[in-house]
């Protein structure tokens, strides 16, 4: 089954190492800066996880896209990866979230990440 991935991030040089690193990988994603852009695409779009920067310096932070996406039935199937500098900060939310990447970024633990979350079963053959 080809996932696709919806990457959330307002800083453009990370954003970018996330393409590299899911296109090393073969993952069908797309690269988004903008929360409101990004709600957009998530009504458009099928997603399966979205990987979002909890600390966005926008309008709305990466807590506000998780809740109003949590809130559209329609979304209930999409899997929610967040990446901060401190995760531990936020587990104490009732977010639904499938798991959580420390920043700064590494290529295993993303690609780790993202295939216990779409792929658990081909992690165990």
């Amino acid at each position: 089954m080809d996932y696709h991935i919806l990457v959330l991030e307002d800083d453009t040089s990370l954003l970018q190492l996330y393409g590299v690193y899911l296109a090393r990988s073969n993952f069908k994603f797309t690269l988004e800066e903008f929360a409101d852009n990004a709600l957009l695409i998530l009504k458009k779009q099928q997603i399966d996880l979205l990987i979002v920067d909890i600390n966005l310096n926008q309008s709305m932070s990466g807590i506000d896209v998780i809740r109003h996406i949590r809130q559209d039935l329609a979304n209930e199937h999409i899997k929610v990866l967040i990446a901060s500098s401190f995760p531990e900060r936020y587990s104490h939310l009732d977010l639904n979230i499938t798991g959580a990447l420390t920043k700064p970024i590494k290529y295993r633990e993303l690609i780790d990440a993202v295939n216990t979350i779409l792929c658990p079963k081909s992690l165990s053959n």
